[in-house]
């Protein structure tokens, strides 16, 4: 989220300089990405606590390639964090759940397609209770 904060401050520095047309649409990119990455990173975590560069370069890469669901998560969350803000007592009780949710579903469907089973464990059959005791 640091790389987001400071590519959206070029971008408001630049924006009015002589490289700032040739700059700008480079920095929403990198902007995009970041955010997109960032967020499938965190839907990782929730099946391996442990990050490493490589989950890292592995969500970074499933956000490029499977990019209408980053853009997805990224505006569903978006338009949640802004009724939230007009209705907070509304927009707590039910939003957060479901946005957070099709999230998490869109980034395991993003990270499975890319990352093999042996480099990024993205599923619960490890914590199956039922499973463990059979």
């Amino acid at each position: 989220m640091l790389l987001v904060a400071v590519a959206a401050t070029d971008m408001a520095v630049l924006r009015r300089t002589a490289p700032g047309p040739a700059l700008v649409p480079l920095l929403v990119v990198v902007v995009l990405v970041a955010a997109s990455s960032g967020t499938v990173t965190m839907a990782a975590l929730g099946d391996e606590p442990r990050i490493s560069p490589r989950t890292l370069g592995t969500a970074c890469y499933a956000s490029v390639r499977r990019w209408w669901l980053g853009l997805l998560n990224l505006a569903l969350l978006g338009i949640t964090l802004v009724l939230v803000n007009q209705a907070p007592l509304l927009g707590l009780a039910v939003l957060p759940g479901c946005t957070l949710f099709v999230v998490r579903r869109n980034s395991h469907a993003m990270l499975t397609t890319v990352a093999p089973a042996a480099d990024l464990v993205v599923s619960h059959a490890h914590r199956d209770p039922v499973g463990a005791q059979a």
